[in-house]
């Protein structure tokens, strides 16, 4: 009888544990109210920004993240991410390199964007003095904070926004 009680009780921690945290392939949209041109633009003609992630090994995902802001704006943030736990649950770290690595003499702090799951979105967040100091996005967009539905997440296979171009 306690070797079920504790396989039930293994099974359910894990079942927890591994939800909604756990990292898997996905393509999340969000429609915008912003008009735009390039590819932030649906099929339809509206503007939409999104986040998408596949899995490249045990611990690296390749990531695209596009968000429209006000007057047209898009910011977009491409590359390979590091998975990393974190108390929150696991977490994806792309780091942005800044155009010049120094400025006035001094290095510049990296800026890294972080992708998370939570058990109601996506939610981005960055490093964000750094981010600034090295003029993200031109400083036209705000990363910080971005978030996107699960409910927003494109089917498998859908054609999208994300991952235009098949997985090498």
């Amino acid at each position: 009888m306690r070797l079920v009680v504790a396989s039930v009780l293994a099974v359910l921690w894990a079942v927890a544990r591994a939800a909604p945290g756990e990292l898997h392939d996905g393509c999340y949209v969000r429609a915008e109210s912003s008009p735009v041109t390039g590819s932030a633009k649906s099929e339809t003609g509206a503007a939409q920004s999104y986040v998408g992630f596949r899995r490249k090994t045990t611990r690296l995902f390749e990531v695209e993240l596009s968000v429209v802001g006000q007057n047209a704006a898009v910011c977009s943030v491409n590359g390979v991410a590091k998975l990393r736990d974190s108390p929150e649950g696991e977490v994806l770290v792309i780091p942005v390199r800044p155009e010049i690595s120094v400025r006035g003499g001094r290095a510049v702090a990296p800026c890294l964007v972080y992708v998370q799951i939570t058990p109601s979105a996506v939610e981005v967040t960055t490093t964000e003095a750094s981010c600034q100091a090295q003029a993200l996005c031109g400083g036209q967009v705000q990363l910080q904070g971005q978030r996107f539905a699960l409910g927003g997440n494109a089917p498998p296979n859908a054609k999208g926004p994300c991952f235009a171009q098949p997985a090498p």
